[in-house]
């Protein structure tokens, strides 16, 4: 590296300074090369925040890049690797790594930038103050999250007042973030994160208000908030809560069907392996043929959740089967779904009157007819 990345030594007789040849070009210490590039350092932990709170769950991590915390030559090494920008002995000195020079922004305190320092003392009665003059701060990044006022993904960015953090009983690399989001687009729904970080590690150790997604929209919107929480608990590692939350869902669809009410009202109280024989009884046979079967998803939920077992594909199977199963009965229309939980389907007769009305209405007019 050429462009005053290290000194020059003393030029030979014939060359000038900085030239090469006899001037050996050598790199800085790894300390300094890592305070140059305090800007990447802040762009990593502002991408690893990012990552975290936009594409992981409870209980989940990430870890910086800390690729930049060494320096080029030894980013470079591996097999086939060439320092063809380093010269003569240069090669080998940009190797010696110090720890304890390329690591002193890893295990430095990084807090937001913009946020009140709390005012709490450490285990050594010294004010925390003093250790985030020490310490160096990076940018909140904004983040697309599910917002439960808007219905969709919308873009949240953070509330510095409202943000702060803990400084670790001991070592300064031990943190703990509050960190307060505000959706954009509404400017009402508030989401609260607890980030816990280690050295490099970042974990989302809470979250205010639970992470809900989107249910998908042939979902009845009256059992919709089980479909809901049980993606909620898969997500966050919760497998046997996923199931029961998903198997209640099948049960509380069922109970909503009209054209189960009679058979529902002769045996009560029905079981669900009940429930799900007489529900399999009236569906159509060709109907039985073409799409998943919702008896057997509740059979192999009640399997699962009997045995305390938490395979994870039964989760994922089961889901994709259900929501299959339901899309099925919106296509097909079957008996009784015009007074089912999806609702009535639309007639485009009065649409047809209206624009028959519309364009007919002139004394030249004529019947339309529709090709």
């Amino acid at each position: 590296m050429f462009r005053g990345d290290g000194p020059a030594l003393p030029a030979g007789p014939g060359k000038a300074p900085g030239q090469l040849g006899a001037a050996v070009m050598t790199p800085l210490p790894h300390g300094n090369w890592a305070t140059s590039t305090l800007q990447e350092f802040k762009d990593a932990f502002s991408t690893a925040l990012q990552k975290l709170l936009e594409e992981k769950h409870l209980y989940q991590a990430v870890l910086v890049d800390l690729s930049l915390t060494r320096p080029p030559a030894a980013r470079g090494q591996g097999r086939g690797a060439q320092d063809s920008f380093l010269m003569g002995n240069s090669r080998f000195a940009s190797k010696r790594e110090d720890p304890g020079e390329t690591l002193d922004l890893v295990n430095a305190l990084w807090y937001p930038e913009g946020c009140a320092a709390p005012d709490t003392e450490n285990s050594q009665g010294q004010s925390s103050e003093p250790a985030k003059a020490a310490g160096q701060s990076f940018v909140l990044p904004p983040v697309r999250l599910m917002c439960a006022d808007c219905q969709e993904r919308t873009t949240f960015r953070a509330d510095l007042p409202r943000c702060t953090y803990v400084q670790g009983k001991d070592a300064p690399d031990e943190q703990s973030l509050v960190l307060s989001y505000e959706c954009q687009a509404c400017g009402n729904k508030r989401l609260t994160f607890l980030v816990s970080r280690k050295g490099a590690r970042m974990q989302l150790s809470g979250r205010d208000s639970i992470e809900m997604l989107p249910v998908p929209p042939g979902v009845p919107k009256a059992v919709a908030k089980y479909f809901a929480e049980a993606q909620a608990a898969h997500r966050a590692g919760q497998t046997l809560a996923a199931l029961y939350l998903l198997r209640e869902f099948v049960v509380q669809f069922w109970h909503l069907l009209p054209e189960l009410q009679d058979a529902l009202a002769a045996n009560p109280p029905a079981s669900g392996r009940e429930i799900a024989e007489i529900y399999a009884a009236q569906l159509p046979i060709d109907f039985r043929t073409q799409y998943p079967s919702l008896s057997n998803c509740h059979q192999s939920l009640c399997e699962a959740i009997d045995a305390a077992e938490t395979p994870s594909d039964v989760f994922q199977v089961c889901s994709s089967d259900i929501l299959e199963h339901i899309d099925g009965r919106r296509f097909r229309r079957l008996s009784g779904c015009s007074s089912s939980p999806f609702g009535k389907p639309a007639s485009a007769r009065p649409i047809l009157q209206k624009i028959t009305g519309i364009l007919g209405s002139g004394p030249a007019s004529k019947p339309l007819v529709f090709l």
